[in-house]
């Protein structure tokens, strides 16, 4: 009985533990609203997550023009999520490349655009 006992003490916490080391879930809407000097721009970010792996869509609208790109290349692992899309600039492609850690609250990380240094980013989910 002592050794059932101990059997199922030991299952309990190992459950609790393979838990609290799962990956986030970053299936979802994120968006982010900045003001420019040339006017608004708006970003929503959908993903959809399958295990390690993600997908989704990141839309970007800067006055009447939108733009989609598919989300590539997307990964999760505890609480941050990494992810990569490509952006036509005339001829050439650029990777942007979006590191974050997964909050409550939303995105929190970089983005790096081809050679560029990484700059700050922060999405909020949608409820």
């Amino acid at each position: 009985m002592k050794k059932l006992a101990v059997f199922v003490g030991l299952a309990v916490l190992f459950a609790a533990f393979a838990m609290t080391a799962m990956a986030a879930d970053v299936s979802g809407t994120y968006k982010q609203k900045m003001e420019t000097p040339r006017g608004t721009s708006e970003l929503t970010i959908t993903l959809k997550q399958d295990g390690d792996k993600v997908t989704g869509t990141l839309v970007r609208v800067f006055g009447e023009k939108r733009v989609e790109q598919q989300v590539k290349e997307g990964k999760v692992s505890g609480d941050q999520v990494e992810f990569k899309v490509e952006t036509r600039m005339g001829e050439n492609t650029v990777i942007g490349t979006y590191k974050a850690k997964v909050t409550a609250e939303g995105l929190e990380g970089t983005v790096a655009m081809g050679e560029k240094p990484p700059r700050d980013f922060k999405a909020a989910r949608e409820k």
